[in-house]
């Protein structure tokens, strides 16, 4: 995940501040050394709110060298600054760090939403610089990123990918002409996490009759034919049941009694039903 500084932005903190002691450079003129990154910042935090975090970057030598510190805060983040300056192109150049030195940066921004999500991660890294020009040659990348994550206080504490949704079905007695049954549809989020909005659609069996009533979707919206339905339902949390009854009046036809029925949701993928006597 090494990332690219453009030829402007090292040319413009100027050609003094990255100078590299001749005694720590390798046969080919760059140094090799090894820097590594470790990273604080707020446990929680509201989007739009000011936090610190609070980036602490070592040179664990041999060699001495400038680095530049990449900065990769939370979707919607603004007003980044380090040492009352604007962090442009989320990177901040640092000279020269000699074997052994560390050095603690505060790096102030306004928190951004992530799109309502409960986490709100930020990452720190170092790189070397130009891929054809690098200040150094990183002997150990693997401390190189330090990660943050941050509770976002107005993040659905429920929506997410852990959402399990069951979808089961039962048919009531009736067979006579005349007879009213009951399909019921369960849904139940056994899960950790609420689910996306849900669709509900179906069409009763021709054995059924015809459709009389539908209870359970009084919140949903959507429409009841005499053989079908069709709902956007509202989400489910976790550890809750939903139980659409569907009732019908059977008529002198064939085909069977029940129905068949999808249920769909933007994070659980669809679901089919086959309820048949």
């Amino acid at each position: 995940m090494k990332r690219l500084v453009s030829t402007a932005l090292v040319t413009a903190l100027g050609t003094a501040a990255l100078a590299v002691p001749a005694s720590a450079a390798t046969t080919d003129g760059v140094p090799t050394t090894d820097f590594s990154v470790t990273a604080t910042g707020p446990e929680r935090a509201t989007p739009g709110e000011t936090v610190e975090y609070v980036v602490t970057v070592t040179n664990k030598g041999p060699g001495a060298a400038p680095t530049i510190l990449g900065v990769w805060l939370p979707k919607g983040s603004s007003e980044i600054t380090y040492a009352s300056r604007r962090v442009a192109r989320n990177s901040i150049m640092l000279n020269t760090f000699n074997p052994g030195e560390v050095r603690k940066l505060k790096i102030t921004a306004k928190m951004g939403s992530r799109d309502n999500q409960m986490e709100l991660p930020a990452a720190f890294g170092t790189y070397s610089g130009p891929k054809n020009e690098p200040f150094y040659k990183e002997s150990n990348m693997g401390d190189d990123y330090s990660h943050v994550t941050t509770v976002n206080e107005k993040g659905d504490p429920f929506q997410g990918p852990d959402a399990q949704l069951g979808f089961t079905g039962e048919i009531g007695a009736g067979d006579q002409e005349g007879d009213l049954v009951t399909q019921q549809l369960t849904f139940t989020n056994t899960g950790r996490h609420r689910t996306s909005v849900l669709e509900l659609s179906g069409r009763v069996y021709p054995g059924s009759g015809t459709i009389v009533k539908v209870t359970g979707l009084e919140d949903a919206r959507g429409v009841t034919s005499t053989v079908g339905l069709q709902y956007t339902v509202p989400a489910l949390d976790p550890g809750k049941t939903r139980v659409v009854v569907i009732t019908t009046k059977i008529t002198p036809t064939t085909g069977g009694i029940g129905g068949k029925y999808f249920v769909g949701a933007a994070k659980g993928g669809d679901q089919e039903l086959d309820l048949r006597r």
